[in-house]
C-alpha cells in the first residue's frame, strides 16, 4: 500500500509504502481474540445448560423407569411404597421431592384399590355361591320330601327311617358355616348319603363306587361342589335299562397342583357333533313345526317370548291374528322400545309384558285370560264353584277323582290339588279315603299306570320314557319303578310280554 504528499514550501513529494500484511496484523489479531472468547462462551453456556438439564432430568428418567417396573406383584407385596419408590435427588430440588411424594402416595393408593377390589371379587364369588346352595337346598328338599310321601303310601316303614337319617346328615352338613369351604371327604360323605337315598328309590337298579385317593380327602373345596355332578347323571346319563352304574373318581397331579373329580355314567352319551347337529336343527325348526300343532290343535291362549329364531313373536301374532282371530295372545320381551309394543297392539295382543317376569305376574295374568275365555277347558273352575257350598264327602271325592282324571298327566301334587280347591290337605285326604277307600295318590297312581299299559299295548313303537311323560312321569327311571312295582315287570318287560 502507498501513500503520498507534496510540500508547498519545498515542492518535494514524500511517498511513504507499506506491505498488506503489516496493514492487517492487528486487525487479524483482534478478529481471532474476538472468536475465542465468543467460542468459549458457547462452550460455557452448553456445560451449563447440560448440566442443569442433567440435575432435571435424570431423576424423572430414574422415576419413569421405577414406573414402568412397577406390576401387579408389587402392588400385592406388603412392602411400604415409600421404601420401594423413594428416590434420592442431588441437591435440593423442590419440585422432584413433589413429584417423587405424589408418585409414592398414587402407588399407595393403587395398592388400597386393588386389595379393595380383591376382597369385593372374593365377596362376589361368596354370595354368588351362596345363592347357588339358596336355590339348590329347597330343590333338594321338595325332591326328597316327596320320595317320604311316596314310600309312605307303598308302606316302605324301614327305608323311611333309612332314608330320614340320611335326610337329617345331609341337611346338618349343608346347613353349617362354610365360608372357607369344606374338606373334600365331607364333601364325599354328603354325596354317598345322597346315592344311598337313591339306592332305597332304585334297589339293586343302581350301583355306584368311588375311587378317590386318600391324598385328595383333605383337600378343601367349596361345598355342594359335586352334587349337581351327580343329579345330572342321574337325571340324563341313566337312559338304559338297569343296574345304572355311577363312578365318582378323584385325580390328583402333585406336580402341577392340581386336581379334578369325575362323574362317570352308564348311559348311552352322545358325540359333540351329532350334539351341535340337533342344536343347529331344534333351532332351525322348532318354531315351523309348532304351526301344523296348531293348525290341528287351535288353542285358547297363546304365550310366547318375541325372540325366537325363524318366526319371532311379533310374526306368530301376525299369523294368529288372521288366521284364528279369537286366540289370545300374550307376549314375553325383554325390550322397551315403542315400536314392538305399537305392533303387538296392532295384531290385538292381549298383553305386552317385559322380562323377568314373576310367578305373581304370571297368576295374575292367567286370572284375567281365564275371565276373558270364560269357560273355555278350565275344569277347575268348576270343581271350585262346586266345593263353595256345603257338600258331602261322596261329592269331594267325586269332584278329586274329576280332577285327577283329567289331569293325571300333569306334575301335580296333593298340595296343589288342595289349594284349587280352597281345602287343608288333610280333609281332602280324608274325605276321599273315606268314600274310596284309598289315598289321592294311590287313585292317581293306578290311573297312570292304566293308562300307560294302555299305550304300552297301543303305541308299540312308542319310547318308554315318552310313555312315562305322557301319563304324568318326568323321570323315566321313577316311572319304571313304579310301574314295576304295580305290575312286576318293567315296561319294556310288559310290551314283551304282549308281543
Amino acid at each position: 500500500m502507498m501513500t503520498y504528499t507534496t510540500s508547498q514550501e519545498t515542492g518535494w513529494t514524500v511517498i511513504v509504502m507499506q506491505s498488506k500484511q503489516s496493514l492487517f496484523a492487528n486487525l487479524n489479531r483482534m478478529a481471532l481474540l474476538f472468536m475465542g472468547a465468543t467460542l468459549a462462551t458457547l462452550i460455557l453456556i452448553l456445560l451449563l445448560s447440560y448440566l442443569i438439564s442433567k440435575r432435571v432430568t435424570l431423576p424423572l428418567h430414574r422415576l419413569q423407569r421405577i414406573i414402568q417396573k412397577t406390576g401387579v406383584h408389587d402392588l400385592t407385596t406388603g412392602q411400604d411404597s415409600g421404601q420401594l419408590f423413594k428416590l434420592e435427588y442431588p441437591g435440593s430440588i423442590r419440585e422432584m421431592d413433589e413429584l417423587n411424594d405424589t408418585f409414592i402416595q398414587l402407588n399407595q393408593q393403587l395398592v388400597q384399590s386393588f386389595q379393595d377390589m380383591l376382597e369385593i371379587k372374593s365377596q362376589e364369588t361368596d354370595a354368588r355361591l351362596l345363592a347357588l346352595q339358596s336355590q339348590m337346598n329347597p330343590h333338594f328338599l321338595y325332591n326328597n320330601i316327596t320320595n317320604i310321601s311316596i314310600m309312605a303310601e307303598e308302606g316302605m316303614n324301614e327305608q323311611i327311617v333309612v332314608f330320614c337319617g340320611h335326610i337329617a346328615s345331609m341337611l346338618r352338613y349343608i346347613s353349617a358355616p362354610n365360608k372357607n369351604g369344606v374338606q373334600l371327604e365331607k364333601e364325599l360323605d354328603y354325596c354317598k348319603r345322597y346315592l344311598e337315598c337313591m339306592k332305597i328309590r332304585f334297589e339293586d337298579d343302581l350301583l355306584y363306587e368311588f375311587h378317590v385317593p386318600d391324598s385328595m380327602k383333605s383337600l378343601q373345596v367349596p361345598m355342594l361342589l359335586i352334587q349337581p355332578l351327580l343329579e345330572n347323571a342321574m337325571k340324563y346319563g341313566l337312559r338304559d335299562n338297569p343296574p345304572w352304574k355311577l363312578h365318582i373318581i378323584g385325580e390328583l397331579d402333585s406336580m402341577q397342583e392340581t386336581w379334578r373329580m369325575t362323574v362317570e355314567d352308564n348311559g348311552p352319551g352322545m358325540e359333540p357333533e351329532a350334539l351341535t347337529l340337533i342344536q343347529q336343527f331344534i333351532q332351525q325348526s322348532q318354531e315351523w313345526e309348532r304351526m301344523p300343532e296348531l293348525e290341528i290343535n287351535v288353542p285358547d291362549l297363546v304365550v310366547t317370548d318375541i325372540q325366537m329364531p325363524v318366526m319371532n313373536g311379533l310374526e306368530l301374532a301376525k299369523h294368529l291374528y288372521f288366521a284364528y282371530p279369537h286366540v289370545k295372545i300374550v307376549i314375553l320381551s325383554g325390550h322397551h322400545e315403542f315400536e314392538y309394543a305399537r305392533q303387538a297392539i296392532s295384531y290385538k295382543v292381549e298383553d305386552y309384558l317385559l322380562k323377568p317376569l314373576t310367578e305373581g305376574q304370571l297368576r295374575t295374568l292367567l286370572d284375567a285370560m281365564e275371565l276373558k275365555l270364560g269357560s273355555a277347558g278350565d275344569s277347575l273352575a268348576h270343581v271350585s264353584a262346586m266345593l263353595d257350598e256345603q257338600v258331602k264327602p261322596e261329592d269331594i271325592a267325586e269332584a278329586v277323582k274329576l280332577y285327577l282324571k283329567q289331569n293325571y298327566m300333569h306334575e301335580i301334587t296333593l298340595q296343589d290339588m288342595a289349594g284349587q280347591m280352597h281345602f287343608s290337605v288333610d280333609y281332602l285326604g280324608k274325605c276321599f279315603k273315606k268314600v274310596t277307600g284309598e289315598t289321592p295318590l294311590k287313585y292317581m297312581t293306578g290311573l297312570r299306570i292304566n293308562e300307560a299299559k294302555r299305550m304300552l299295548a297301543t303305541f308299540k313303537e312308542m319310547d318308554i320314557k315318552a310313555v312315562g311323560k305322557a301319563v304324568g312321569y318326568s323321570d323315566s327311571h321313577y316311572f319304571s319303578r313304579i310301574f314295576k312295582n304295580k305290575t312286576g315287570l318293567y315296561p319294556s318287560e310288559y310290551r314283551q310280554q304282549l308281543q
